[in-house]
């Protein structure tokens, strides 16, 4: 995880967010010995994109983490922690 100062704009925060969710995603997917595929299938959410929000890449919707979430069975106020 990222430690940087606050842009302006907040662009290094919000990346700096964005890496957070990810990395945790990525945390609870492991431990549910889910793959990228598998976790995509039980969600019908891209595999690729799944990889893109775990990599801080992509600006993740509410919607898409409780999708996520509920398929991890994880609440996604742990996500954005």
């Amino acid at each position: 995880m990222r430690t940087e100062i606050t842009t302006y704009n907040g662009q290094l925060v919000k990346q700096a967010a964005r890496e957070n969710i990810g990395t945790l995603l990525r945390a609870y997917r492991q431990a549910a010995g889910l793959t990228l595929r598998q976790l995509g299938e039980m969600t019908g959410i891209a595999y690729n994109h799944i990889a893109r929000i775990e990599k801080g890449r992509y600006n993740v919707t509410v919607d898409t983490l409780a999708i996520l979430g509920d398929a991890l069975g994880v609440k996604i106020t742990l996500l954005a922690d």
